[in-house]
């Protein structure tokens, strides 16, 4: 034993000897040299216990040694006894190696993690930007396909507008259609857009955006149809300048002129013109009489077209001949552009004036053009009319030319000059309903058949107030009174 202690002390003190002064500074202490040193640690440890073995059995020993010379990659011939020297000087050689951090050292391996670590993070970075990019490029594919939508749909509607385009450079029938058309779909845009509001919100309403839906249709049938009359009567202007002396504004042309209006405003469609002059408050909270006095008096006293201010002016002169014992037919009325430039015929026995009414601006100047015109048609209706007394009669608010004048003293037509004056403008007519029952109706200027009726059968007469006309026995139709 007393050998082996003294072979093992002899090892320790080479060994030692050897790597004392290579693996250890002043300084450092074992814990720090551990920490610093733990893989060299670890085979110098295994490398001593192969010293004691190869001491206490060389056969083990040799089978040890070969494996641990393995394992730190030293390939040599089979072990012997010759060679075992040579395999412990190349163990401590690659343990040196390892100390110096030229093979496997920690932190050699240290610096190995750190790169790993490094490359993971820059890998998952690099997959974090490969998704990024992919998810762009989805959002760019999508973009393109609507990009591509909006150039068809941009296409679409280049090529109808250049469609348009060729239709509005000869204007007739299917382009003035064309034409009203696209601005009722203009108009009635916002029906759309709440219409499909009232759909897609949280708690849809579909039943309001039925209601919206089929309001949008109906207001632009209406709005197509008065654009078409417009730009009709604006053609019709721009062909026969001479219109504008029988109708001065668009309203000279009545809705009853074309026959899908009178299809899309029946006569006894439940329309109350009463609310074109009350806002809806007012309507709903005031009694019928009261409101309808209120809205008469605002029509009286607002704001009118050419044409109401035209109506109006036949209406006056034909009141004063029925004041005056005179059979007064409103031709201008009742046949519109067809009246063939007599406003009223006025009869009283075997005499008839035949009467044109005009209320223009007083900056305006009656010509001789006029007067011909009244003269010819009252003599056009002499001659069908032999045994009346016919005389041409023209009315108005300003003045004549000369020429004028000049023409109508020699063709014999009077000339009367007179503004318009307050009169009476409730009929009260009395008539029989479908059931032979009599009815005592009062209409009001802006009623639907105003315009067509009379004043002339015993017990009807014209009323200046609605309280007038109720406390005679008259009343509104019931159509406009809700009942």
């Amino acid at each position: 034993m007393d050998d082996t202690f003294e072979l093992l002390f002899s090892i320790s003190r080479s060994n030692f000897a050897i790597f004392g002064s290579t693996f250890f500074t002043p300084s450092m202490t074992f814990l720090e040299f551990l920490n610093e040193y733990w893989i060299f640690a670890i085979l110098f440890g295994l490398f001593i216990q192969v010293k004691i073995l190869t001491v206490l059995d060389r056969s083990t020993s040799k089978s040890i040694l070969k494996t641990f010379a393995r394992v730190l990659g030293i390939e040599k011939v089979p072990v012997t006894d010759k060679n075992i020297k040579e395999y412990e000087k190349e163990i401590i050689k690659k343990l040196i190696e390892i100390r110096e951090g030229r093979v496997g050292s920690s932190a050699e391996i240290t610096k190995l993690v750190n790169r790993e670590t490094e490359l993971r993070s820059s890998f998952q970075a690099l997959e974090e930007t490969v998704r990024k990019l992919k998810n762009e490029n989805d959002l760019l594919l999508n973009r393109a396909n609507e990009l591509a939508d909006e150039r068809s749909t941009l296409l679409n509607i280049i090529q109808e507008k250049d469609e348009l385009s060729k239709d509005f450079a000869f204007l007739n029938h299917n382009s003035i259609a064309k034409l009203s058309n696209l601005i009722s779909d203009y108009q009635t845009v916002q029906y759309s857009i709440s219409e499909k509001y009232l759909r897609s919100k949280s708690h849809p309403a579909l039943v309001e955006a039925k209601r919206i839906d089929e309001l949008r249709v109906e207001t632009k049938a209406y709005i197509k149809t008065y654009k078409e009359i417009i730009y009709k009567w604006e053609y019709l202007l721009a062909v026969f300048p001479e219109l504008a002396d029988y109708a001065e504004d668009i309203g000279s042309i009545r809705l009853e002129v074309s026959p899908s209006f009178k299809n899309a405003l029946p006569d006894n469609v439940d329309i109350d013109n009463v609310k074109n002059f009350l806002s809806k408050q007012e309507y709903d909270s005031m009694s019928v009489d009261d409101r309808n006095q209120l809205a008469l008096d605002r029509y009286l006293s607002g704001s009118k077209s050419n044409w109401q201010i035209g109506r109006d002016y036949e209406l006056f002169c034909g009141w004063e001949y029925e004041q005056n014992g005179w059979d007064v037919t409103y031709t201008g009325m009742e046949k519109k552009l067809e009246d063939l430039g007599r406003d009223l015929i006025s009869v009283k026995g075997r005499k008839v004036n035949v009467i044109q009414c005009k209320y223009w601006s007083r900056t305006k100047m009656i010509h001789e053009k006029h007067v011909l015109q009244i003269f010819g048609t009252a003599l056009l209706y002499q001659l069908d009319n032999k045994d009346k007394e016919v005389k041409p009669v023209l009315i108005t608010n300003t003045n004549l030319s000369q020429t004028a004048l000049e023409f109508a003293r020699k063709l014999n037509v009077e000339i009367v000059t007179k503004p318009i004056r307050n009169f009476p403008r409730i009929k009260c007519n009395v008539s029989k309903d479908e059931f032979g029952i009599t009815t005592r109706i009062y209409h009001l200027p802006f009623d639907q058949q105003y315009d067509k009726t009379r004043i002339k059968n015993n017990g009807e007469f014209y009323a200046y107030t609605v309280k007038e006309a109720v406390e005679a026995g008259f009343r509104r139709a019931y159509k406009y009174q809700g009942g």
